[in-house]
Formats: C-alpha cells, structure tokens, sequence
C-alpha cells in the first residue's frame, strides 16, 4: 500500500514537471515571437545606417514582417531598400530624423505613427529622390508648436494608400512638405487643417476611385485626379498654379459656395467629359485668373451630376488692369425670368473689374434633350443673356438649334447665359383689332406688311 501511494507520488511529480517544461517552452516560443517580430534602434553597430544589422533589437535588419519603434532620439540614414510592417515614435523624445537617402526607399506595410516631441524637438521623415510607401500616415497633435512632426519630400514620391492625418490643431505643429518635383500617391485623402500642409511644389495626385474629400484652403502646384470618382472640396477653396490634370475623375465645389481657381500661368488638362469635369453643385465657381488675354482662351470644363456642359472661349480680345479674372458656374435649372420652355440650364459668368472685353467668341454646350425645358421647342433655341436688367440676343449668336449654341465677335460675357425659344418681334402695320393679323408686320420700318405664314 505505501508503495503504491509513494509510485503515484512520484507520477504526479514527473507529470507536473513536464507540465512546466511544455508551458515553459511555450512561454519562450510566445516571447521569441513577440520579441523578434518588433526592433527597437539602439545603435549597437555605431553608425546611423538603417542597413547595418547591429543598430537593431534584437540584432538584424528589420524585415516587412517585424514592427518597428524608436525609442531613442537618433538620426537613422535609410541606406537600403527598407522594409518594415509599422513605423512608431514614442513621445517625449528629443529630435528623431529618419533620412531616406539618394533613390533608396522605405516600405512600410502598416501604417506610420507619429506622437509627441519634447519642446523645441522635431520628428521628421525626409524623403530625398527615393520612396516611402505606408498605409496611413499619422501626425499626432502635439502639445504646442514648438513640438513638430514633420514629413517632407525634395524630387521622391510618397505612396499612401489610406490617408495622410495631420491632426495638429495649431499651425506649426505638423507640417507636410513637397519641396522639389516630388510626387504624393494619396489613397485616401488629406485630413487635418489647411495650414499643416505646403504642397505648392511637386505633384499631389488622388489614386482612389472612392468618393473622397479634397483638403481646400491649400494652394497645390499641380494637382491631379486620376484614381476616378468624386473629389470634393472641403474646408475652403483650392487654388492650382501649376497643372490641374482630370486624367480620371471628377472635382466636385461642393454644396457651398467654394471656389476652384486656376492662377495665372496654370492649365487644366484632360479628356472632358462627364467622367472628368468640374461638378457645380452649390454657388461656387470655376476661376480663370490671367495677366493676359490669351490666358483665358480655354475649355472651362463644367457640368452638373452626369451632364458635362462646358464653356469654351476659342478667341478674346480687350484690356486688362492687371491680373484679371473670369469666372462660371453652370446650373441644372432654368435661367431667372426666363420661360419654362426655354433651356432647363444656364451659365453665370462673372469678369473682374479691370477686365474689358472688345471681342470674345464664345460657346456653351447643353445636352439635347435633357436639358431642354418642359414643352420647349429645340429646334428654335438660341443663345440669349440677361444683364442684369433684360433679356436680350447674344450678338453675333448662332443659328437656331445649335448646340453647341455660340456667339461670335461679341462684346458682352458677363452675365447669365442660357438657350431660348426665338422670339417674334411684331410691329403696326395699320391700325385695327390687337388680335387681327392685319394689324401686324414683320418689317422693322411698319410700312411693308411681311406676315409670317402657317403651313398644317
């Protein structure tokens, strides 16, 4: 019996022990993982190179699978072709630089987290002539100023296949940065505050076909859609000195009253159609700033929803003050005081003060039959303006029934255009009934009797 109890005793120990060692092991597998799928920078190779596998924790090059975290404030030159799965600053550390150099690039799986610097310290990403690739890129709110993150780009491109968030919420604390013909790939779209961003150098081209947010109050060099759908403006105007390209998709001004301003010097581009225009949907307008006459010979590239209705102004002759401007926005509804038979569309056109117009031709396009209004008779459409007090006959308009309807060598822009049915103007003949036909003539002069005649 005390043997039998002593043998179990003994079981039960063994059992137990190896319970431990299989935990044990475990534990240590868990840990391993844990440990060698993140690198912390501690130096230990006494270079600032990314490459060099002794500056990591645990020792070796990070690879796309493993995390990696700063700890420390350093300078780290990435002299490779980097990989990494995530990208993480930890706070309250002195200046962090992080220099992609030559045509070298940093691919980044996940995501880039910026956080808090110390006071007078920056957390910067510079990218020279090669790449950085990541899924978002985070900018916290830092605690004043004084605390910047910080991602600049000189000739590289910066890929992004979310956002770019900078969340400072007082200018100076974050800033992203083109300072040469560098190229911003964004996914997603730009968030935080206008001021965070400088982007009048190099290229910020939307890839998404998503329906996104285009960060307004910011001036872009150039500016290019290309991923399709809808961008639309958001926190104030967009204004482009460069290349504004429509390769594929639309910007929208938004329900407001936000402007799209090309300045003088800059062009818009593309194969415009409804797929690529500029949608008007609130009060905004498109703007053509120029010192010169033949800056505002252009495709002014406009529509609302699926319809695209440009304005083109293929000549323009006149004087201008100094930097002038013209601007149009066109609206799927018919024109004030016009008829309801007329075009359901017009188009407002605006010039600055120091612009005088001699000569301008002119053309509007609208789409036969959707735009034309309740009962209305196409085939006698033709171009009219108000200007401001009366309807009148665009001189030199196109022949009835045109679209696109146009008007030549004439010297009236400003104001609101739209198609309507041709109207007959009757003058006394004789005297008699208002209602008899005799009364009537076409003749200008009263004195021939010209009548219009019916045929059934």
């Amino acid at each position: 019996m005390y043997k039998t109890i002593v043998k179990k005793a003994s079981l039960f120990h063994i059992n137990v022990a190896r319970l431990f060692k299989r935990v044990g092991v475990l534990f240590f597998a868990f840990f391993s993982i844990l440990t060698y799928g993140q690198k912390t920078w501690d130096g230990g190779a006494g270079t600032n190179n990314w490459g060099d596998a002794n500056n990591w924790n645990p020792d070796g090059v990070p690879t796309a699978a493993q995390t990696v975290t700063i700890t420390q404030a350093v300078t780290i030159n990435v002299n490779v072709n980097a990989n990494c799965a995530s990208l993480t600053f930890n706070a309250n550390l002195n200046n962090i630089t992080i220099n992609i150099q030559g045509t070298n690039s940093l691919n980044v799986t996940g995501n880039i987290q910026y956080a808090n610097p110390n006071a007078n310290q920056t957390y910067l990403i510079s990218v020279d002539n090669g790449s950085l690739t990541a899924n978002n890129i985070i900018l916290s709110n830092t605690a004043a100023a004084t605390r910047v993150n910080r991602i600049t780009v000189n000739n590289g491109t910066i890929t992004v296949s979310g956002n770019i968030n900078a969340q400072g919420d007082a200018n100076g604390e974050n800033l992203v940065q083109i300072t040469g013909t560098g190229i911003i790939n964004i996914g997603g779209t730009l968030q935080g505050n206008a001021y965070s961003y400088s982007l009048n150098s190099g290229t910020v081209n939307y890839t998404s076909s998503a329906a996104v947010n285009l960060l307004g109050g910011v001036t872009y060099n150039n500016l290019t859609i290309s991923g399709g759908g809808t961008k639309t403006l958001s926190g104030g105007n967009v204004t482009v000195n460069g290349v504004l390209n429509l390769a594929n998709g639309n910007i929208s001004l938004g329900s407001g009253a936000l402007n799209l301003i090309l300045n003088s010097g800059a062009s818009i581009t593309g194969t415009f159609d409804n797929t690529r225009m500029i949608v008007c949907d609130g009060s905004g307008s498109l703007i053509r700033n120029s010192n010169s006459t033949a800056g505002f010979v252009m495709t002014y590239p406009v529509g609302t929803g699926t319809r695209y209705t440009p304005m083109i102004i293929s000549s323009l002759t006149g004087t201008l003050a100094g930097t002038e401007s013209i601007s149009v926005r066109t609206v799927a509804s018919t024109a004030p005081g016009a008829n309801s038979t007329d075009l359901n569309r017009y188009w407002n056109v605006s010039l600055s003060s120091g612009l005088t117009i001699t000569s301008v031709d002119v053309s509007f396009t609208y789409i036969n039959p959707d735009d034309v209004g309740t009962g209305g008779d196409q085939a006698t459409y033709q171009p009219y303006i108000y200007n401001g007090t009366s309807w009148q006959i665009a001189p030199g308009a196109s022949a009835q029934g045109v679209v696109p309807m146009s008007a030549s060598s004439t010297p009236v822009l400003s104001g609101i255009w739209t198609a309507r049915e041709a109207h007959t103007t009757f003058y006394s003949y004789q005297s008699g009934n208002w209602q008899s036909a005799a009364t009537w003539t076409l003749d200008p002069s009263g004195t021939l009797y010209v009548c219009l005649l019916y045929t059934s």
